[in-house]
């Protein structure tokens, strides 16, 4: 709010807001509003400024609308290629209200532009303005080793797209197949049906008549008789 409104003119006016735009470009969020203690000219505008900046900073932004909002974006402007790898939003959401904090979830840890920051913000605005209240823009991403933990977790039939998984299970997952429990598991129940498939048709045979109940000759000649 600029004071003593009351001694300017209006192009003087108009010539102190594009001078406070271009000394501070960072707050163009804010609008540059003139009064007068005098004459009490633009005192009301600067309050009811004020309430609707009390008010935007208690909205809360519906994540659906946010993430389909950002999700068209991103087709229109696709975020840039860092090391090989083009950065994609996975999903956004709003931690906070009272300042306002939106958290941007990346497929991949990257320092992100100030032009790309920029963008964010003024896509944020174009939809939900915020009059006179700064944002917060927060951009995380898992560590390789969590996105490789999730990958395994969504390859064992885990629905969701972030998964807390337990150490035990994470670890048992990293080694080879050969030695994890469930395919040993596995392999020793499909022995134990296979020696019992043996024992039944040995026995079968043996009340046929002609073969022996037990022993070495006689699981290798109802083996035989099977396979038969």
């Amino acid at each position: 709010v600029a004071n003593k409104a009351d001694r300017l003119d209006a192009a003087a006016r108009r010539a102190f807001s594009d001078s406070v735009r271009e000394r501070m470009p960072w707050l163009d969020y804010a609008p540059v509003l003139h009064a007068s203690a005098l004459t009490g000219a633009g005192v009301d505008e600067a309050l009811d400024t004020a309430a609707s900046a009390l008010a935007w900073r208690r909205t809360k932004v519906p994540k659906r609308r946010l993430n389909e909002l950002f999700a068209r974006a991103q087709l229109l402007r696709p975020l840039p290629v860092v090391r090989g790898a083009r950065l994609k939003m996975q999903y956004a959401t709003q931690h906070a209200t009272e300042s306002p904090t939106f958290v941007f979830r990346m497929n991949r840890q990257a320092e992100m532009h100030p032009s790309v920051v920029r963008w964010v913000e003024r896509t944020l605005r174009s939809h939900w303005p915020f009059d006179a209240t700064p944002l917060r823009l927060v951009f995380k991403a898992d560590p390789p080793r969590r996105r490789r933990r999730n990958a395994l977790a969504r390859a064992e039939g885990a629905s969701s797209r972030f998964v807390k998984m337990p150490k035990k299970k994470w670890r048992e997952l990293q080694k080879p197949f050969w030695q994890r429990e469930k395919f040993v598991a596995q392999v020793r129940e499909r022995n134990r049906e296979r020696r019992r498939a043996s024992q039944e048709a040995r026995r079968a045979a043996a009340a046929a008549g002609g073969l022996p109940a037990s022993g070495r000759i006689g699981s290798a000649l109802a083996a035989r008789h099977v396979r038969g």
